[in-house]
Formats: C-alpha cells, sequence, structure tokens
C-alpha cells in the first residue's frame, strides 16, 4: 500500500528540508506525526507527504531517510491562509489516482484544495482529516463582521457540492462531527481526532521527574506547552497567576515553547511581579516533554480556540490533570478521560480558581488513562484508517 500526505497549504519562509525557522514547523506537526505513527506500525507501507509551497517556483523534493517518507512540495498561488491553489500539485494528485496501490489522507477540510481535489479523489480511496475549523454556514452565523461575512455566502454551495464527494470525513472534535452530519447528510464522518503515542506518554515517578527537570521537589508546579501567540491565550494565565501564588506562595508557572509574544509575555510577567514565579524554558523535544508533564501538578491550556487540544491530552496521559478553556476539543479530552476542569476562554479570575482547586485537591485530578486510550491510541485510530482503506479499495476493485 501507498499512503500520501496531502497538506493544504505553505509554510514559509522556504529554506530547505525543513523551512519553518521556529521549532514548531512542519516537521512536528499533524501530517508528520500521522505519517511516522504509521511507519512505526507498518513498515512495509510506502508513505509521502505533499504540499504547495508558495515561495517555490519549481518543484521540490527529499527522502526523510531516518524515516523511510518521500517529500514533494509544489509551487502554488497563495492569497492568504485557506485561499492558495498549486495546479501542480492538482496534475500529480490526479496522475497518482490512477495508480490502484495509492490511498489519500487530505489534511484539512475547509479550503481551495480540498474542494478542488473532490472530484479528482471521488472514486480513489481516500480520508478527509479534519485539523479543525467551521463550515461556511456556521462562519455566516458566527462572524462578528456585519458586511464581510456575507463573503462566506459562495462557499456554502461549493462545501456542500464537494465535502459529501469524500468517502469518509475523520472530525477533530464532537462539535465539527455534529456540523458535517447535519450540513453535509451524505457524509460518513467520525469523531477521529489527532493520535496520542501512550506508550510515550505516560505516568511517570513525580520525585525523579523533577529531579531530571531541575524543579524544586515540594514547589506546585503549573505547566503550559505551547506557542506564545495570541489564540494560545498565555496572557489570561499570566493575569491570573498572581491569585495562585497569593493562595499557594510556592507556586511557580513553567512555559515551555516559543513565538512571537514571548517579549510582550516577559514585559507582562515583570509588570505584574511575576518574575521569580514564572519561567520561560523555550523549546523542549518532545522526547523530553512526558517528564515536564509528570513533573507538574496541573497543566493549563487557556487558549482562545483549540480544535484537539493535544497538550490537554498528552499531560493526562501522563497523568496530570489540566485546566483547559471551553474552546472546542478540550471537551471531549475531558469527557474522554474523565478528569479536567474546564472554565470560559478569556477569563483570568475562572482560570486562577481552576488552578487552585487542583492544587488544593477538590478536584479530581486521576485522569482515566485506559478510557481515554480507547479514543485517542494512535493504535486505534491507525486500525480503523487501515479497515477504511481496505474496505474503499476492494469496492474501487469490484467496480471495474
Amino acid at each position: 500500500m501507498r499512503i500520501i500526505h496531502l497538506l493544504h497549504h505553505s509554510i514559509s519562509p522556504f529554506a530547505g528540508q525543513y523551512p519553518d525557522r521556529d521549532p514548531l514547523h512542519y516537521d512536528t506537526g499533524l501530517p508528520m506525526r500521522f505519517a511516522r505513527a504509521i511507519r512505526a506500525r507498518d513498515p512495509d507501507v510506502e508513505l509521502e507527504c505533499w504540499r504547495p509551497e508558495h515561495t517555490l517556483h519549481e518543484p521540490y523534493a527529499w527522502v526523510d531517510e531516518g524515516h523511510r517518507i518521500r517529500h514533494r512540495v509544489f509551487p502554488s498561488h497563495y492569497l492568504r491562509y485557506n485561499l492558495e491553489l498549486s495546479p501542480p500539485l492538482l496534475a500529480a494528485v490526479r496522475e497518482a489516482a490512477s495508480d490502484s496501490r495509492t490511498c489519500f489522507l487530505l489534511h484539512g477540510s475547509y479550503n481551495l484544495h480540498t474542494y478542488a481535489l473532490a472530484s479528482i479523489l471521488q472514486r480513489a480511496p481516500v480520508i478527509l482529516q479534519s485539523h479543525g475549523g467551521f463550515p461556511a454556514r456556521v462562519l455566516l452565523q458566527i462572524s462578528r463582521h456585519r458586511w464581510l461575512k456575507f463573503l462566506y455566502l459562495p462557499l456554502i454551495p461549493i462545501e456542500a457540492a464537494t465535502l459529501p464527494k469524500y468517502p469518509h470525513i475523520f472530525a477533530i472534535s464532537a462539535e465539527e462531527q455534529d456540523y458535517l452530519q447535519r450540513f453535509f447528510p451524505g457524509s460518513q464522518v467520525s469523531f477521529s481526532p489527532t493520535g496520542i503515542d501512550f506508550n510515550h506518554f505516560s505516568p511517570d515517578d513525580k520525585h525523579l521527574s523533577r529531579q531530571l527537570c531541575n524543579l524544586d521537589p515540594t514547589d506546585p508546579i503549573v505547566l503550559y506547552v505551547g506557542r506564545l501567540s495570541a489564540e494560545k491565550g498565555l496572557d489570561y494565565l499570566i493575569e491570573g497567576f498572581p491569585t495562585v501564588v497569593s493562595r499557594f506562595p510556592g507556586a511557580r508557572l513553567f512555559i515551555i515553547g516559543s513565538g512571537p509574544l514571548q517579549a510582550a509575555l516577559a514585559a507582562q510577567v515583570d509588570r505584574l511581579g511575576l518574575a521569580g514565579r514564572v519561567k520561560f524554558v523555550g523549546h523542549v523535544p518532545n522526547a523530553e516533554l512526558p517528564r515536564w508533564y509528570s513533573a507538574a501538578d496541573v497543566t493549563v491550556m487557556p487558549s482562545l480556540l483549540e480544535w484537539f487540544g493535544m497538550v490537554a491530552a498528552e499531560s493526562m496521559a501522563c497523568g496530570t490533570p489540566v485546566v483547559a478553556t471551553q474552546a472546542g476539543g478540550a471537551v471531549d479530552i475531558v469527557r474522554e478521560f474523565e478528569c479536567g476542569i474546564l472554565v470560559p476562554p478569556r477569563d483570568p479570575v475562572q482560570l486562577a480558581e481552576g488552578i487552585c482547586a487542583v492544587l488544593n485537591g477538590s478536584a479530581n485530578t486521576r485522569p482515566n488513562i485506559e478510557r481515554a486510550r480507547n479514543a485517542f491510541d494512535w493504535s486505534v485510530k491507525l486500525r480503523y484508517l487501515f479497515s477504511l482503506f481496505e474496505a474503499m479499495a476492494a469496492g474501487r476493485t469490484s467496480s471495474r
């Protein structure tokens, strides 16, 4: 079997094999994690990752020898995110779709490539893997721009004509699954979020983990993991942290990640007198994240919008409870782990109260890892994926 992962947008500036200068780049994104999870469980599958890149003038290719994954990058025309199209990519997909061995994972649901590829791939074994988002009908309802929101109107019939052509759609949250089933009743939609490696993210000894992270063995430790950008809501967590310190004088907040708001967030920390209480750790490799989760007493995900909430899932897979905002997929994670506290986004008071509830033991702090494994483990997701591909390939063969 040959599986091609199709990504729909550029990652600029292009600078060779791994183009984003930020440590959170294409190499760590969902398509790459997905491809490597397949490789780890099936060494015989041929794996490729294709994507557009608007800074290129000629196609670019390389091979990740360590994971045996082929990469192809195609020039594209770019207006803005989700408004990008690569004719060379479309042509290459059309050619690849004629190969009966080839299956496709199309990453991202509401964009020009998804709409354009619907007819090309409608007879091929293909699964549309959402990364989150709203159908145009929802965007029309929730947009705060009184006049500009009507620009979504042309997308409504386009989505109605294209999305149902995909044999199966993986929704990243239960909320999105409901939208897709309501608006596109002919579509087969499953709740199938990003996978978690429960063998990698698993509980470990807290005392030893703190030693390895150079953390005090007795301090209440609050952890944030993620990009330092506006949509992550980290400024609301910092704003509420003085309340946590007032009740737990030894409390420390460790911020893992990098991003454009680091200087502004550091200034906020100084302004609130938290310089001795908040530490910016910077980028931590994925291999070392489990020890940080295990060392913490609580992980906080203050996002304004988070379609899945990978950090919350990883933390609770390591046995550490979370305080997260009601901003998408965190609701599913708290439900499946039967643990965690959900608070409204943009509310530093409720964030602080949630953290204090975990630290003082008044909230459930024991995630149900075995239950969650049945929903989020990569092995569960990939077994379902391969069964769907095999059924699609069998139907394709019998129809010829």
